[in-house]
């Protein structure tokens, strides 16, 4: 307790405040000195780690990006497969005949004569003279 009192009268004396000023002076710019690279490296770490979380991000981002455009692909190609079909239920309601459904496997020439191999055949109930149609853009076409 006298030590403490001691303390508490010495601090207003005018050599200790001096000393004390000196003391703060020079503590102060070692103290900042200490802490800046301190709070730099903190800035910067904390800067890397937002960065890296967004490449990271980004790089999913563009796997998702693939994804999505796999899928709509194969959706747009599923939807234009459906028109034909649609297509061909209506020409089946309009021709009274056996509709039997093909798909134009390989076009051999571009001329207006060309060839066709389809995925049906005899064994499908195709017989000789039927008549051939597909659905090009949404239009009937007789092709063979």
């Amino acid at each position: 307790m006298g030590i403490s009192l001691f303390l508490l009268i010495a601090n207003k004396l005018p050599a200790v405040l001096v000393i004390k000023n000196i003391i703060v002076k020079i503590m102060v710019p070692v103290s900042m000195a200490v802490e800046y690279p301190a709070v730099k490296a903190g800035s910067i770490y904390s800067r890397s780690k937002t960065l890296l979380n967004t490449y990271t991000e980004n790089i999913k981002l563009k796997e998702e990006i693939k994804s999505l455009k796999t899928k709509y692909m194969v959706s747009e190609s599923l939807r234009n497969e459906n028109r034909r079909l649609k297509k061909l239920l209506k020409f089946g309601n309009i021709y009274r005949g056996r509709v039997i459904p093909v798909e134009v496997l390989i076009k051999f020439s571009e001329n207006y004569f060309s060839e066709f191999n389809i995925n049906k055949g005899e064994n499908d109930g195709l017989k000789e003279d039927m008549p051939v149609v597909t659905v090009v853009d949404s239009n009937w076409m007789l092709i063979g």
